[in-house]
């Protein structure tokens, strides 16, 4: 700014000295014309007053010597220099020049004055003289007697005094101009620093306002124009201010909706370049880094994707399409992708993700599900329907024959209500945990109680139990019940699989606040790809054995949503050959 003060000071200097040479110039000028005018003038009344002198004295008196006596005689009472010189040019008489060196004068026919004057009567000029070697002001008039012209009258007058007054006021002039260039020196001081400092002040909260800063005002207002300005640029950060604020409360709610939205949302420029991801579509897709300018292709290796894209930007028409992705798991999506418009030009397009993997997987469980009952009951109902008509058709009539077919019946019966009451109890378990009541809950009790109940079960294959429980109890909250379920499903599984002749060993602890349950069987064991689908509805390791050993195909399931729903753990370890141990985790509770 304060180059600026210095440029409009010596902006308004030069426009001050420029004003004042003009001024000086022009002044000079006109007032050596009114000089010369005035000279002028004078001499040319002073020639007519000695024309008329001369033509009053009678004409013997006209000779060369009385004429040049009488000019002589004028020339003492007058400054101008007085010359007569005849019609041919011959100089009679002057007042400056002795008569014995009149003769010897040069002939004056060819000058200017002396032709305009036989001309028409009258003349004035300036010119140089060549006789006296400087610049003088001539005024003529021709003269006779009786009516006749006989000779020219010339008037002569050096210009050193009009030069001489112009010179004295020209410097007079310069001295005032001098004078006026230092006020105008300070005053102009004056001016470009009232004018710089507000135009500082306004050209420092422009920055302000360029850095961000809106709470900047000018204090100082000026007058007129800038005063104007002043006031614009102060209402201006306040708009400013007021706009970036709502910008900036729009952008957070959009942030806030964007990371809200548990789909995956990506925006791309019409160029097809990323400018755009939220946060759940950077955590599907473990993205960490800033994808900004790259193709989606780049983020999320699908093809199919990309040339949507592509598509949608060339036609400007809204499409779907599923894809499936490998990284960072196996998952399935359904993506919307609609062009994004500004004024009827397409600016680029938003796609939104949809996880449905959950929805395809419960889609394939359902039918899995619809399949594996339909299966379950296909069996006992062919097996019930076979012997019923069979008694049907005569055999009731065998006693021993009916009584077996009646046992048989019933023993399908049997397992299709424990598949049903199975169904049942796992859809309830399913819904959130429908059904559980808390209270506190001994586990050895729970455990005692599902080992007493699968003794029988397990003597008919001379399988013992192995008990390695702590000596003090220990509780935990949960649904006496239904954790009895959960462990006489895991130990009735054991039981199942383990050949005869061996051991069931179930152990009791506490480890990192959690109560655990180890059953430990010597079975033939579940192979690692088998481990994480056991406790998935109907899925059997081995089919046949797991019919030939009875059971539903649900046992280990609902030992899952039992579990989970007491907010606990369940997992398995196991080595083909080598038996398994299934396990329980469960919080534990904590007296207040």
């Amino acid at each position: 700014m304060k180059q600026f003060k210095w440029r409009l000071f010596l902006t308004y200097l030069a426009v001050i000295l420029v004003i004042f040479t003009a001024a000086q110039l022009y002044a000079s000028f006109v007032f050596k014309e009114m000089l010369i005018a005035g000279v002028s003038s004078d001499l040319e009344s002073k020639t007519y007053l000695i024309k008329t002198v001369l033509e009053r004295y009678p004409r013997p008196v006209w000779h060369a010597y009385g004429i040049d006596s009488m000019v002589k005689d004028m020339g003492r009472t007058i400054q101008p220099r007085i010359t007569i010189i005849g019609l041919d040019g011959v100089v009679i008489g002057d007042s400056e020049v002795p008569q014995k060196d009149i003769r010897a004068m040069e002939n004056h026919a060819h000058r200017p004055e002396f032709v305009e004057a036989l001309k028409t009567g009258f003349a004035t000029c300036i010119r140089f003289s060549t006789t006296l070697k400087k610049k003088l002001i001539y005024s003529a008039a021709l003269s006779g007697k009786d009516g006749l012209p006989a000779y020219v009258v010339r008037l002569a007058l050096p210009l050193d005094g009009v030069e001489e007054k112009v010179a004295a006021t020209q410097r007079y002039f310069s001295v005032a101009a001098a004078v006026g260039l230092i006020l105008a020196f300070f005053l102009n001081l004056v001016i470009a620093h009232g004018l710089s400092r507000p135009l500082g002040e306004m050209t420092f909260a422009a920055r302000k306002m360029a850095e961000g800063d809106f709470e900047y005002r000018i204090r100082r207002i000026p007058q007129g124009e800038l005063g104007v300005l002043a006031d614009a640029l102060n209402s201006l950060s306040s708009q400013v201010k007021t706009k970036i604020a709502e910008i900036m409360t729009e952008k957070g709610k959009n942030e806030a909706i964007l990371k809200g939205i548990s789909s995956g949302i990506m925006a791309v420029d019409k160029e097809g370049r990323i400018i755009l991801l939220n946060q759940a579509l950077r955590d599907s897709f473990a993205v960490d880094q800033d994808v900004s300018g790259r193709p989606p292709v780049e983020v999320i290796r699908s093809i199919p994707l990309q040339e949507a894209f592509t598509i949608v930007l060339k036609e400007r028409s809204p499409r779907s399409l599923e894809i499936p992705v490998a990284y960072p798991r196996e998952r399935v999506f359904d993506v919307r992708i609609v062009p994004l418009f500004a004024a009827d030009t397409i600016q680029g397009a938003i796609a939104v993700f949809h996880d449905v993997t959950d929805i395809k997987q419960l889609a394939q469980i359902r039918k899995d599900f619809v399949t594996n009952v339909s299966h379950e009951l296909k069996n006992p109902l062919t097996a019930i329907k076979g012997y019923a008509e069979t008694l049907l058709d005569g055999g009731i009539d065998d006693q021993e024959k009916a009584q077996s077919f009646i046992r048989i019946i019933s023993e399908h019966a049997n397992r299709m209500d424990n598949l049903i009451q199975d169904i049942l109890a796992l859809a309830r378990l399913e819904t959130q945990g429908t059904g559980i009541s808390y209270e506190r809950v001994s586990v050895k009790e729970v455990v005692e109680g599902s080992l007493r109940a699968l003794g029988p079960q397990a003597e008919i294959k001379r399988i013992k139990f192995a008990r390695e429980f702590p000596p003090e109890d220990i509780i935990v909250l949960g649904d006496h019940e239904k954790l009895s379920q959960a462990v006489v499903n895991i130990v009735d599984n054991a039981v199942k699989y383990s050949p005869p002749d061996t051991k069931v060993t179930i152990t009791l602890s506490e480890r990192e606040g959690e109560v655990r349950i180890d059953v430990r069987d010597e079975g033939p064991g579940i192979p690692k790809e088998d481990q994480e689908r056991i406790f998935e509805r109907f899925y059997r390791v081995d089919k046949g054995r797991s019919r030939a050993v009875g059971g539903t195909g649900l046992g280990l399931s609902i030992v899952k949503h039992t579990i989970l729903a007491h907010k606990g753990r369940v997992w398995v370890d196991s080595e083909p050959g080598e038996g398994s141990t299934f396990h329980i985790a469960l919080p534990k509770h904590v007296d207040r």
